[in-house]
């Protein structure tokens, strides 16, 4: 019987490691991509979010800011319009008091209608802006009273000025309804802007953190 020897199997663990070995930097390789692109595509998305939301506060705090401008601008309407038929009647007053060889007494009558003029400018501007049937209406009384009763006394005051008695009349008849109609109406009307619903809800969220671009007498 003759023996036969084991052939030499050749080594083949060698060729199988170096495949494995160049399997495994493959797959890490890749899992290092996938991790990249992963990362790239969180942190685009990240951006974007940040981006919508950034644009969502811009867009709200341009509301807050376009409301408080809007009422702001109603509110101190009403308060220089107090302000100036006050002015009005003061100059008034002065144009009856004083006698022709004063010097302040052209200056008065100068004054009754420079002060009336900024008075219905204020006037112009919160009509154009009423809103609510209660800024309606107390609008509505001011103006009314103002045309057809104050001034008209103050007109007649003015072309009868050589009538001192007539003067003191027609001046008393126009502060009379200044006093009973005009200015409660105007604050009625600035009761009504300073406490409408939606100025209470935007005006503590607004100046918080708005800068004081409007009045702060505005909020009350």
């Amino acid at each position: 019987m003759t023996l036969v020897k084991n052939p030499i199997t050749p080594n083949t663990r060698r060729p199988v490691l170096e495949d494995l070995t160049r399997s495994g930097v493959s797959f890490w390789q890749q899992t290092r991509i996938r991790l990249v692109v992963g990362g790239m595509i969180i942190a685009l998305c990240a951006l974007l979010a940040g981006g919508i939301v950034a644009n969502a506060y811009s867009t709200a705090y341009t509301l807050f800011q376009t409301i408080a401008e809007f009422y702001a601008i109603k509110v101190d309407a009403a308060e220089g319009a107090l302000q100036n038929i006050a002015r009005t009647s003061q100059a008034t007053a002065d144009y009856t008091a004083l006698t022709s060889d004063t010097p302040l007494f052209e200056a008065s009558v100068n004054d009754i209608f420079r002060n009336f003029n900024a008075y219905r400018g204020e006037l112009f501007i919160l009509q154009s802006n009423l809103q609510s049937q209660a800024e309606r209406t107390a609008f509505t009384v001011a103006d009314t009273y103002t045309y057809s009763r104050f001034w008209r006394h103050v007109s007649n005051l003015i072309d009868g000025r050589s009538d001192l008695d007539l003067a003191r009349r027609e001046y008393l008849s126009a502060d009379n309804h200044l006093r009973t109609r005009i200015i409660p109406a105007l604050e009625a009307l600035i009761c009504v802007l300073a406490s409408s619903r939606r100025w209470k809800h935007w005006k503590r969220r607004i100046f918080r953190s708005w800068p004081k671009r409007v009045s702060r007498r505005a909020v009350r």
